[in-house]
């Protein structure tokens, strides 16, 4: 794969910049929502220091293209500026259909900016480097409202 896509994505939340970077860096709070409307038996790990590693993983009862069992994303944190901005990395242990093959993918790129509005929270998400086709820009695009809902859900 040579072209990778990218998107972004702006949210508005009804609560301090604060409190969204807690649920974004602290690890009881990520196995809550960090899978969306996935989240069954959730477990999360955060190492917040940079190079640290971050993992979610569930459960997941398989289908025609993946075993049940655990499932998880994983990456390293690039930049972190507390309260402010977080960059990471995420490698799949799951299904996202350009993984299937089994060969090795690289990883993507996460970038969250927190952006305080009068004391409520504006995250702008840029998601890069997944492979640059309609499916995967749609599917990646959809997984990340789940979840951004999943997060205002969690929240309230």
């Amino acid at each position: 794969m040579s072209n990778y896509a990218s998107f972004s994505l702006t949210q508005d939340y009804p609560h301090s910049v604060e409190r969204i970077w807690r649920a974004w860096t602290e690890p009881e709070e990520m196995a809550q929502w960090f899978w969306g409307s996935m989240t069954n038996n959730p477990e999360a790990t955060c190492e917040l220091c940079p190079n640290g590693h971050w993992r979610v993983s569930i459960d997941y009862a398989g289908d025609k293209d993946w075993p049940a069992g655990r499932i998880g994303m994983l990456g390293f944190y690039v930049t972190i500026q507390p309260n402010q901005e977080l960059i990471y990395t995420i490698h799949w242990d799951a299904n996202v259909f350009y993984n299937l093959s089994k060969t090795d993918c690289p990883d993507e790129l996460i970038r969250v900016r927190f952006e305080d509005i009068e004391g409520q929270c504006r995250i702008h998400y840029k998601h890069s480097g997944f492979p640059d086709d309609t499916h995967a820009i749609k599917g990646h695009r959809d997984g990340t409202l789940d979840v951004l809902r999943r997060l205002g859900t969690h929240l309230n």
